[in-house]
């Protein structure tokens, strides 16, 4: 077991922290018990120490922004300091219907700028290789040859950061 500490934001839970340091909430069980956190309804005290087993990080790109200043932080903020101000994503879902036979391109302009992370088409999940997102304008392009008909839906899945 390689042991990582990782400090907790302000305004975190329990819940936060399972996800800035193993990138899920599978190991939250693990985390309490190897730090005695009480109960899920207890909140970290700010830039309280938490260790880690970074060998179960299901999430290398989680892994990575220990270092970084945006952690999960999703608990209100009590504190209105600037230098507190913490970052977190939130999850949503927009859905697109085809309009004729063949279309290949669906825009989501009231989605400029998010993080897309999984398409649905029809409620099955498309490969990654089946899309690209263009965050800049909103518009996923379906590739390889995949394609909607006319009354297809597709669903895209994303993420929100949030400034707290």
């Amino acid at each position: 077991m390689a042991t990582k500490p990782f400090s907790a934001p302000d305004s975190s839970t329990i819940w936060d922290v399972a996800l800035n340091t193993y990138g899920d909430c599978d190991n939250m069980v693990k985390l309490m018990m190897d730090n005695g956190h009480k109960n899920i309804n207890t909140y970290p005290q700010t830039n309280q120490v938490y260790l880690f087993d970074d060998t179960l990080v299901e999430n290398q790109n989680i892994l990575q922004s220990n270092l970084s200043v945006k952690k999960f932080a999703t608990r209100q903020r009590q504190s209105t300091n600037e230098a507190n101000m913490k970052y977190y994503e939130q999850n949503d879902s927009d859905t697109y219907v085809a309009a004729v036979d063949g279309e290949t391109i669906a825009v989501f302009p009231d989605q400029i700028g998010v993080r897309v992370f999984a398409v649905e088409r029809e409620i099955k999940p498309l490969d990654k290789s089946s899309w690209s997102w263009n965050p800049a304008t909103g518009v996923l392009s379906l590739l390889n040859g995949v394609t909607l008909d006319a009354g297809m839906q597709v669903e895209i899945l994303f993420a929100r950061t949030i400034q707290s």
